[in-house]
């Protein structure tokens, strides 16, 4: 007798395309001191993660300024010290990170729920109360300007950072050249004025996902309420972005063995709901943002020139713009450049068939269905949503776009945004070999 609840293994599976999908809707709370809490709760999800977004990040304050603030915070609060938080931390088996982004910082804890009551004072402690030890300060500096000094001595990192200058314009804080006497003259009283922007409760909102039951969640939103600024005041604001001349720029760089090679042009969309936004969208992808891309196709897999090429579509409020990157042999670059090229102008000319489309689709499909995984990565789209400007209805707008977009539409994005005759392209390497 056949066990019908057993699957049939001598046949393979039935395969189908994803159906759009929604993400979980968070139950939200605003509290007294003007923070609205976000919750994600699964009672069958052992781990709980919360994520503070503050206001102001890098372009509020010089970048190297936002990075130290984030690696100082676990380094000593009001009650605790750095080595006080380590022990309890990873005996907890929790962990802190603090990132900065272009205008906001978070402030994240991970956690098991049967363990987070222990870590819950320490993280808030930090979180509002960060003492900013020198000593431990100048020991981060310099674990930094090693990190730095590492990082000019590969060809990828000096071509975006020039990329970035030609962008932005040299003068703007995009564009600013990272150095180890920056590094060194940071004081602490720079990450407290930092620190004072970022804890402005009007300007905060908290995500916890996981295991959030009622007693949990109480717990957390006392600690939110308690939460006090410093008052609001003037931060710097970072102007348009003013690009550079078109052209070719090299960087020299000693000893290298490769040359990194960034191409890239200004676009006019801004946001998600821009004409020619979603077709650019996903252009790109299509270029370069999956192994199955035509880049990938091309100058991998085909040409053998590098090990891998991708393209991206970066959106900010001071300007957005898509590039396109990778690192070859130096015997290669010119033949990376053209082929570049000639994937532009083939994809502007010649919009692509039904099988390329039904595998862009499945890529894309695929992907924004993973964001639903979990509840800490549904919550890390939200956050995504929010640190970038996007709309609530952004993920659902992905869906539409991805069934409604036509290869025609995407060839016209390209032809229109990303013509050859506006790509600033950046080559960094040692040119003295």
């Amino acid at each position: 007798m056949t066990d019908h609840s057993l699957p049939d293994r001598s046949k393979a599976p039935a395969t189908g395309d994803f159906a759009p999908r929604s993400l979980p809707a968070p139950s939200d709370r605003l509290l007294a001191n003007g923070i609205l809490r976000r919750c994600l709760h699964r009672e069958d999800y052992e781990l709980v993660r919360i994520d503070v977004v503050c206001p102001s990040g890098s372009m509020e304050f010089m970048p190297m300024v936002a990075v130290l603030h984030g690696r100082m915070l676990k380094e000593g609060s009001h009650n605790y010290s750095g080595e006080q938080i380590a022990e309890t931390l990873d005996y907890n088996g929790a962990s802190v990170v603090a990132m900065p982004s272009n205008h906001h910082t978070v402030v994240s804890l991970t956690a098991l729920r049967r363990n987070i009551h222990k870590v819950l004072p320490i993280f808030f402690d930090l979180l509002c109360r960060p003492t900013f030890p020198l000593k431990e300060m100048d020991a981060v500096k310099r674990q930094m300007i090693t990190e730095l000094q590492c990082n000019r001595e590969t060809p990828a990192f000096n071509a975006r950072e020039e990329m970035r200058g030609l962008l932005a314009g040299r003068s703007h804080r995009f564009a600013m050249t990272e150095s180890a006497e920056g590094i060194r003259d940071i004081s602490v009283e720079m990450l407290h004025s930092c620190h004072r922007s970022c804890i402005n409760p009007q300007g905060i909102t908290a995500y916890v996902a996981g295991f959030a039951d009622t007693a949990l969640i109480t717990e957390i939103d006392g600690y939110l309420e308690d939460i006090k600024g410093y008052g609001l005041s003037a931060l710097p604001q970072a102007g348009i972005f003013m690009p550079e001349a078109l052209g070719e720029y090299n960087v020299q760089v000693d000893g290298s063995l490769q040359h990194a090679v960034v191409a890239a042009a200004p676009v006019s969309v801004c946001n998600a709901s821009d004409i020619g936004f979603w077709p650019l969208r996903l252009a790109i992808h299509a270029l370069g943002g999956y192994f199955g891309s035509r880049l990938m196709q091309n100058i991998r897999e085909d040409k053998g020139y590098t090990y891998g090429i991708y393209a991206q579509l970066n959106i900010m409020r001071e300007g957005s713009f898509a590039n396109i990157s990778c690192e070859c042999d130096p015997t290669y670059t010119a033949g990376v450049l053209s082929e570049i090229n000639t994937e532009l102008r083939r994809f502007a000319d010649n919009p692509m068939g039904a099988d390329e489309h039904h595998r862009l689709q499945l890529s894309l499909a695929s992907r924004l269905a993973g964001m639903c995984d979990t509840p800490m990565k549904v919550q890390a789209q939200l956050v995504s949503q929010h640190i970038n400007g996007q709309s609530p209805q952004y993920y659902d707008m992905f869906w539409e776009a991805l069934r409604q977009t036509s290869p025609e539409q995407m060839s016209q994005a390209v032809g229109q945004y990303l013509p050859i005759n506006a790509m600033r392209t950046v080559i960094a390497g040692d040119f003295k070999k």
